[in-house]
């Protein structure tokens, strides 16, 4: 059996004898639209009756090719020249959050990430047609900030994580509609986090925008403030959450990205960090 599904708006098909597979891949991406004319990749799932994976697997990227590896039988592989990839599981861990997100996902996304977008560590918040990307590293207040943006009427393209398509219209694509939000200073951990499904909270989302601003967050004491901060700190910023993935192609495209300068915008409250990116 295959099924065609569209995770990010990029063509995929999914092939597996099992149907338990295809319905997970339908949960994950069944309601995405397509928005890219391209050629399909293809991820084959084949289940077998071993023991399950003993927990998430490791994550390589030797030269072109992506790995992620629990165990000698657990495992998935991408191939980037042949657009092709493969994923053995357990058939009792076929059904599980397990495979779903530490197989299936993470390999497609990674996929499509090596072979057609650039990731971006950041969340993406828009006005109209033009999206704000929220940066910063853990604990900064992207979350939290795109969680206030999208109260005041924004929509939300992505909590935490954008995806850059190529060429010049600066297409973000977004791959979340939950924000997970956390008290400020505490460990990323599932128990401490809050998720946030937007839709069921009545606001607005959407796929993709056009990005704009790349503003970067730091949390201070006192008013709201801006200041302009170097191309390559910004640079050097997004290449880090690449590794251990090749840089040489996305150290290419992000330099064409950052072609304005990117903004670091200070503040204490969120209430007047949303009001400067209003007013921005």
């Amino acid at each position: 059996m295959r099924e065609r599904f569209h995770p990010l708006g990029y063509p995929v098909e999914i092939v597996s004898g099992a149907r338990v597979v295809l319905d997970i891949a339908a949960k994950l991406w069944g309601a995405w639209p397509r928005l890219f004319e391209a050629a399909p990749v293809q991820i084959e799932v084949k289940i077998h009756d071993g023991p399950a994976p003993l927990g998430p697997p490791a994550f390589r990227a030797p030269r072109g090719e992506l790995r992620f590896c629990s165990d000698a039988r657990n495992y998935a592989h991408f191939e980037e020249a042949g657009r092709r990839g493969s994923i053995a599981i357990a058939q009792s861990a076929a059904n599980g959050p397990v495979f779903g997100h530490h197989f299936l996902e993470a390999l497609t996304l990674s996929a499509l990430d090596a072979i057609f977008f650039t990731p971006l560590h950041a969340a993406c918040v828009s006005r109209g047609e033009v999206g704000t990307l929220l940066c910063g590293d853990s604990g900064a207040g992207k979350s939290s900030l795109a969680y206030g943006c999208a109260r005041r009427g924004w929509t939300l393209v992505s909590d935490d994580a954008v995806h850059l398509a190529p060429g010049p219209k600066r297409m973000g694509v977004g791959a979340s509609r939950v924000i997970r939000l956390r008290e400020p200073g505490a460990a990323a951990t599932a128990e401490q986090t809050i998720e946030v499904d937007a839709a069921a909270e009545g606001l607005r989302t959407r796929e993709c925008a056009r990005i704009g601003p790349c503003v970067f967050l730091r949390r201070r004491p006192g008013p709201a403030a801006w200041r302009e901060i170097d191309k390559n700190a910004a640079l050097d910023y997004f290449l880090k959450y690449l590794f251990p993935r090749d840089t040489a192609c996305a150290r290419r495209r992000l330099r064409e990205f950052l072609d304005r300068p990117a903004l670091e915008l200070e503040y204490e409250r969120m209430e007047d960090a949303a009001d400067a990116l209003e007013a921005l």
